[in-house]
């Protein structure tokens, strides 16, 4: 049976009036619950999202910031551990240009 796991990113900072912590980590059963797995404290503001292809690395885009994140998903847990980040590429650079 697999699993269903669902990554959401919030806003983080004050200036965006957020209360948000960083990217949460979620199994999502079949009769509609959630179950809380992780948060993982973030740099700013993770509010997009993309998984790999192969569903082994997540990456952010931390809106109003020049960060990009770059996460390990656990194969089996779908737990997240930071790999890295990279500053420069522009103050919420659109995903065209950080994933393409």
């Amino acid at each position: 049976m697999s699993r269903t796991i669902a990554y959401v990113g919030c806003r983080t900072t004050r200036e965006r009036n957020a209360e948000g912590k960083g990217i949460s980590v979620y199994e999502v059963h079949r009769i509609g619950a959630w179950q809380h797995l992780q948060t993982l404290e973030t740099l700013a503001n993770p509010t997009f999202l993309a998984v790999k292809g192969a569903h082994d690395v997540l990456y952010a885009v931390h809106d109003d910031q020049n960060e990009v994140s770059a996460y390990q998903v656990g194969r089996q847990s779908g737990i997240l551990s930071p790999i890295n980040s990279q500053t420069g590429v522009g103050r919420t650079p659109p995903a065209s240009r950080v994933f393409a």
